[in-house]
């Protein structure tokens, strides 16, 4: 019955990508250097786009999730 109806639904497709690099107001926004990552996903729904989600991550996440590359210390 699940099935179904989420087929009746339509489903919801997810595209995403992924981005690195240095930006100068997130740096300033963030008070630390990049490089900062970011994402963006497009959900879609009948072939049409329904939402953008956009990231972006602090490099200061590395100091509690450790590096974003092992061997590599930015902070």
């Amino acid at each position: 019955m699940e099935q179904l109806e989420a087929r009746e639904r339509g489903a919801v497709q997810r595209g995403a990508e992924g981005y690195m690099g240095d930006n100068e107001e997130l740096a300033r926004i963030f008070g630390c250097d990049g490089p900062f990552w970011g994402r963006h996903y497009i959900f879609w729904h009948d072939q049409k786009p329904m939402t953008v989600v956009y990231e972006v991550f602090n490099p200061a996440l590395e100091r509690q999730l450790g590096p974003a590359k092992p061997g590599v210390q930015y902070l």
